[in-house]
């Protein structure tokens, strides 16, 4: 959490400007890069922000508001990092994407931040955490009964991730075993991370390691278990935490018959793998066998998908180029609608909200919803 923009500069310097961070993997070669599929210059590429880096290290410009408002039009959906490995072979631990989080955490350092931001530090400051309201409803037991994993209930803040913990919930009720949640601090600190709000970090991992430490745990937020699983061991070296995932949870639930699919109607759906669930935590299958195994449903894959899937763009918070969120947004819903599918499955609360904007919420699941719903 203390690395400044002098750690990244041996990393910038090998960037080749071969485009690889906008692009996905040939033959297909899908532009993945929401910034560059905006404006296709490499500027508005990951290697672009290397070299702002560099311009910025060696006196060319200052870190100013404008620049601080481009460090987050990133969606961070981590398409340059899949794509590009010399940057990760100099700093592995920071890749193209983690080096815009050290941009973002220098703007923060010098009060340089988009007014989003800037609400989000204010509640940092006054309440420790995200600031925000802990908002599922279910009462927070004290501990795993041995069936399931303690549910994951941190950044329980988006309506998606509200509707999804609820239909989990009821998951677990059809197949009599009591939910048991954890909820401390309001936020694990991933959207602090990767939004450069690093001063209460280490903190707020310290306290949550506490509860966490050598726990089977279940997440439905895969910004979270990321976070948990690569960040955490870094402030707090010997912490450990078995870590599911809640499509792990439903796949083995489903496969060994602890659930069991009762509606039977025919319906075809579209699944938007998550930039974290897939490119972060490598699961793209898990989902597809989910949906392979309720029966009535038909897969139909749009163009973008699994490591070339495009990004919700629900993370992008600079305004550096107008609508840029909601444009991506947009882009992906449109891909969705070429397929003709009854229904649109994902796997993340953040997307359901950010693809919810511009098409009708009721033809949008997370797949805990859809599971719930065919079970």
């Amino acid at each position: 959490m203390n690395l400044t923009l002098k750690d990244l500069e041996d990393a910038a310097r090998v960037c080749l400007r071969d485009g690889r961070c906008a692009y996905g993997p040939w033959p297909e070669g899908h532009i993945l890069c929401p910034l560059y599929l905006r404006e296709p210059s490499f500027t508005f590429t990951g290697g672009g922000y290397l070299f702002l880096v560099l311009a910025l290290l060696e006196g060319k410009i200052d870190l100013t508001e404008e620049v601080a408002d481009f460090a987050y039009s990133c969606s961070g959906c981590l398409s340059c990092d899949e794509n590009c490995h010399i940057i990760a072979s100099v700093k592995p631990e920071i890749g193209i994407v983690g080096a815009i989080r050290v941009l973002r955490s220098e703007a923060v350092r010098k009060g340089l931040m988009p007014q989003p931001i800037r609400m989000i530090y204010e509640e940092v400051r006054s309440k420790g955490d995200f600031g925000r309201p802990w908002r599922a409803v279910f009462q927070k037991q004290a501990a795993g009964n041995g069936e399931t994993p303690f549910v994951f209930a941190e950044c329980v803040h988006s309506e998606g991730t509200v509707r999804a913990l609820e239909a989990f919930e009821r998951l677990l009720g059809k197949m009599g075993v009591p939910a048991s949640f954890l909820g401390t601090k309001g936020c694990c600190g991933a959207s602090l991370y990767e939004y450069g709000l690093w001063n209460r970090l280490p903190e707020l991992i310290e306290e949550n390691c506490k509860a966490l430490a050598d726990k089977e745990v279940c997440f439905l937020n895969p910004h979270c278990q990321y976070f948990v699983e690569r960040v955490y061991a870094r402030v707090v070296p010997d912490f450990h935490v078995r870590a599911t995932n809640v499509v792990q949870f439903l796949l083995a639930a489903l496969s060994e018959g602890r659930l069991i699919p009762r509606r039977k109607g025919k319906v075809r759906v579209s699944y938007h793998d998550p930039c974290y669930l897939g490119r972060g935590l490598g699961m793209y299958e898990e989902p597809r066998q989910i949906l392979s195994l309720l029966d009535g449903v038909e897969l139909i894959e749009v163009g973008r998908n699994r490591e070339s899937s495009f990004c919700c763009g629900s993370r992008i918070m600079g305004n550096y180029l107008s609508r840029l969120s909601e444009e991506t947004a947009e882009e992906r819903v449109r891909e969705f609608k070429e397929t003709g599918a009854d229904l649109l499955v994902t796997a993340c609360g953040d997307c359901v909200d950010s693809l919810g904007r511009f098409f009708d919420r009721e033809r949008i699941r997370h797949i805990v919803e859809f599971v719930d719903e065919r079970t």
